[in-house]
This record gives structure tokens, sequence and C-alpha cells, in this order.
């Protein structure tokens, strides 16, 4: 118990309190793991946080990308969306939310526009603009992504979500390339390096999943 103690101290608490002080959010390497039963569980309780600290900005909190469906190997990195009103609600949060735990990375403020996408008006880069932090916790890594009510990028997290929950074959396509960009990844010494491996390698299947995904939802009547 006492060895116990003391790794949690030094290896989650210590860090812990210095990236809150410093604005520090953890920003894990790309590695795969396993489907955790327990992300939904996670996801909920981190959102019971952001709720409390976004109060009326926050229109909607979602558990979005791969640990939010069921049986998909992921990053351990939980992905949360809050939906703002609009971009000063995001830019409104940025204290509120560091004070929680979440400090703004400030380098990411939008989305790759994408125009296959099909929702009208989305090569417009305006309408890809968000906003993006991170847990500073390195026990429990998150990134929390604020995104405008409405626009595609606040849009295609739900669908993307709901589609690869319903579609078996999706999800099992998608993880042959996780697990492939992760590969590639892990021979890259630079953690910043290889999350740009990463995403890059992902990229081309996503730009089918836009497409892939929209007639999906024209099919079934999806709405978020």
């Amino acid at each position: 118990l006492a060895a116990a103690v003391r790794t949690l101290w030094t290896e989650r608490l210590v860090p812990f309190e210095a990236n809150l002080r410093g604005r520090i959010p953890v920003q894990p390497a790309p590695v795969l793991v396993d489907p955790n039963p327990d992300w939904h569980r996670q996801a909920q309780r981190l959102i019971g946080r952001l709720a409390l600290a976004a109060g009326g900005h926050a229109l909607r909190i979602d558990h979005i990308g791969s640990t939010a469906v069921p049986g998909l190997a992921a990053v351990d990195v939980l992905d949360l969306q809050i939906t703002v009103p609009d971009l000063a609600a995001a830019e409104a949060l940025d204290d509120a939310l560091a004070g929680a735990g979440f400090p703004r990375i400030a380098h990411v403020d939008h989305d790759e526009p994408q125009p296959s996408y099909g929702a009208g008006g989305e090569t417009d880069p305006a309408v890809w603009g968000m906003r993006l932090h991170g847990s500073a916790d390195p026990g429990r890594p998150a990134y929390v992504h604020l995104r405008v009510q409405g626009w595609p990028g606040q849009q295609f997290a739900l669908l993307l979500r709901d589609w690869l929950r319903a579609d078996s074959d999706a999800a099992t396509e998608y993880a042959e390339i996780k697990r492939a960009a992760a590969r590639d990844a892990a021979a890259r010494h630079d953690p910043a390096q290889a999350a740009a491996v990463y995403a890059e390698e992902k990229a081309p299947w996503f730009d089918g999943a836009y497409t892939r995904a929209r007639q999906w939802a024209e099919q079934t009547g999806w709405s978020a």
C-alpha cells in the first residue's frame, strides 16, 4: 500500500499540480491499446467536471472519438466535445477550463476543412474554427474540443462516432488504419512528430469517411 501511495504521489499528483500551475496539457504519444469498457464511465466523470466549469456556455458535452465506440482499439486519451454557441464563448472558457484542469492547447484553433463533407459551406475555413484544451492529469489524458453548434466539425464529430457504433465493418476498417499509423508513429522518438505521423496517415481514410458517414446519415435519418 505504501508503495502504491508513493507511486500515486510521485507519478500523478505531483506532475498534475505542476501542470495545473503551469497550464501544461498532457499530450501522450499515440500508442494504441485494446478497448477499455471503463472509458465510458471515465468520460462521464470528466463531463461532469467540464459541465461545472463551462456553465451556461456549454450547449451540450459529448464523449466523442474512438474511446466512445465500444470495442474499438484506441489511444488511451478520451476525446470530449463541448458545443458552444460561438467562438467567443469558447474563448471565454479559457480560464475556467484551465482552472478545472484542462489548459488550452493554443496552437490548435481549427479543424481541417473537408470539401467532401456535403454540409454546405464546408470549404469556408471560418466554419472550421475550434478551440482545443487538454487534461493536465497524467493519469487521465483527455482532449476537450470546443466547437460551434451546427458547424461541420461539430456535426461530424458526433456523426463519426454514431456511424462507427452502427457499422462494425467500418469500425474494423478504421481500427486497421489506426494500427498501421500507430506502428509508423512508434518509430518517431519525438512525441509531437509521432502525433503528426499518426494524424497524417489516418487523413486519407477520413477523406472517404466523411462521404460514407454522410450517406449513412441520410439513409438512417440520423441527426445530432
